[in-house]
């Protein structure tokens, strides 16, 4: 879906509305326009959009099959990793819906230390404190007040509800 970039409060609250999220009240309440927050929540919502092309279509012994095949019909393709892992789960009787659920699991983790990595740069090197992400003018500056900051806090607020839950 492509989504344009809102220019009101009211465009905003629309298309938190539209996307059907986790948590909307979290995005919703303002009573001010700040493109800070809506750079975070379309950033931090294309995280869970990716994560969510996981899909267990991915992972059928025919899809995996297919991959194999393209990746060995030239010399210098390569498959990734996943495909003889997956193969091995398959034959074990692992479905394709429980894999999806385990690395869409594991993507939204890895966004969220991603984010923490972002958020807290001073944790890793204190040399480096003032690295992160900047909205920018159009210029290319930074904004003044436009570090992006405790996306790890919000990553989980910005998660469709159509996004699986752990199994039985």
């Amino acid at each position: 879906m492509e989504i344009s970039f809102p220019k009101t409060l009211d465009e905003f609250k629309s298309l938190v509305e539209k996307l059907d999220i986790q948590c909307p009240e979290q995005w919703t309440y303002a009573s001010e326009y700040k493109e800070e927050d809506i750079v975070e929540f379309l950033f931090l919502y294309g995280l869970w959009e990716y994560i969510g092309k996981f899909t267990p279509d991915r992972y059928t012994p025919e899809s995996i099959s297919r991959y194999r095949k393209w990746a060995e019909e030239v010399e210098f393709r390569q498959f990734e990793p996943y495909v003889p892992i997956t193969e091995k789960l398959i034959k074990k009787g692992v479905t394709p819906e429980e894999i999806s659920e385990l690395v869409m699991h594991e993507a939204g983790g890895l966004a969220f230390n991603f984010c923490y990595a972002v958020d807290d740069t001073g944790y890793y090197s204190k040399d480096h404190k003032n690295l992160g992400l900047y909205i920018e003018d159009a210029a290319g500056a930074p904004e003044p007040e436009g570090r992006m900051g405790c996306l790890h806090e919000i990553l989980f607020m910005a998660r469709p509800r159509s996004y699986p839950t752990a199994s039985d």
